[in-house]
């Protein structure tokens, strides 16, 4: 009888945890951003990190050409239509720098829970201009 009563206790227990795991996982994702606010948390967390590149004109594409096309195709597997190709910086070291950036910008305004769309090895190629594809 007292196995019985243990039994009944522990299933209860169970119960009432899957309950709360899944009140969580609801109200974790009613916290997420939508779409357009992603999209844009994104893009301006691209456009923070473009003041690691030295190089001003550089600086303006990356703001201007890459972040938006990038951003894009991150969110969507999409390049923007009549896009032209466009890199953040010709400098290798400033790509990686300018990936790590966007990284902890991103880290920073999704928090760490969030799976991140950008790979630190892809970005460094796409923001480059010594990438072999």
């Amino acid at each position: 009888m007292a196995a019985s009563i243990i039994s009944n206790k522990v299933s209860l227990s169970m119960v009432q945890i899957s309950v709360i795991l899944l009140g969580l996982l609801v109200i974790g994702n009613w916290a997420a951003p939508a779409g357009d606010e992603l999209q844009e948390i994104y893009f301006e967390t691209c456009q923070e990190s473009c003041s690691v590149v030295r190089n001003e004109e550089e600086a303006n594409e990356c703001r201007e050409k890459f972040c938006p096309n990038y951003t894009n195709y991150l969110l969507t597997g999409l390049s923007m239509q009549g896009s032209t190709p466009s890199s953040a910086t010709s400098h290798s070291k400033e790509a990686a720098e300018f990936c790590a950036t966007w990284i902890l910008h991103l880290i920073r305004e999704l928090g760490w829970q969030r799976r991140i769309r950008l790979n630190n090895q892809d970005c460094t190629c796409a923001a480059g201009k010594n990438c072999l594809a």
